[in-house]
């Protein structure tokens, strides 16, 4: 970038006055005193729960699929009740959806040493 084209933008950075449509920032209602907020804006930040989607979709598909299509089911309903703002509902699916696929994983993972214990038996036999 030659010289002349740096103070060709530059003249047209300020003839535009972009910075001059920023607000100033008011010191007095800045918080640099590391004060607690008020309730009612520490009650805005609230966390928002997960669905646990990816862990009902892997439980679903790799483990006990009966178990696993329930826990896909719960994780859609938090997920939409996290879309419609109900956090608390979206939480209580997201917390069945993670037990039903955690079940469902142990499930699978049962029904895996019982299956291999039981091939080793008959091959063993025969």
């Amino acid at each position: 970038m030659s010289m002349s084209t740096v103070l060709e933008l530059a003249d047209i950075a300020d003839s535009d006055n972009t910075l001059s449509s920023y607000k100033q920032i008011d010191p007095d209602h800045c918080n640099t005193n590391n004060q607690e907020l008020p309730q009612s804006t520490a009650s805005m930040f609230q966390a928002r729960p997960t669905s646990h989607h990816k862990l009902a979709t892997f439980s679903c598909i790799f483990c006990c699929c009966p178990v696993g299509i329930s826990a896909f089911v719960y994780s859609y309903k938090a997920r939409r009740a996290k879309d419609n703002g109900d956090f608390k509902l979206a939480e209580r699916y997201s917390k069945s959806a993670k037990e039903l696929a955690i079940a469902s994983i142990a499930l699978g993972i049962f029904m895996l040493l019982i299956g291999g214990l039981i091939a080793g038996i008959l091959f063993y036999t025969i």
